[in-house]
């Protein structure tokens, strides 16, 4: 394996990680970009306290900006 592949491996895992990040300070962050990249709907986060659904739904809201 020459640099460049461990280079890439590196960046995918660091890609990975962060997407499955299930530290609970990070949750509502991790479910956002999950949305945002498909892997989710929001029917599944549908139980979260209001709070919470209005975070992500910000969070959502923020990223459809750009």
């Amino acid at each position: 394996m020459d640099t460049r592949d461990s280079w890439s491996l590196r960046e995918q895992r660091r890609e990975i990680d962060g997407m499955f990040d299930y530290r609970y300070s990070q949750l509502l962050d991790v479910f956002t970009r999950l949305i945002l990249a498909g892997h989710m709907g929001e029917a599944l986060i549908y139980g979260l306290s209001r709070d919470k659904l209005e975070t992500i739904r910000s969070y959502l809201a923020h990223a459809a900006k750009r």
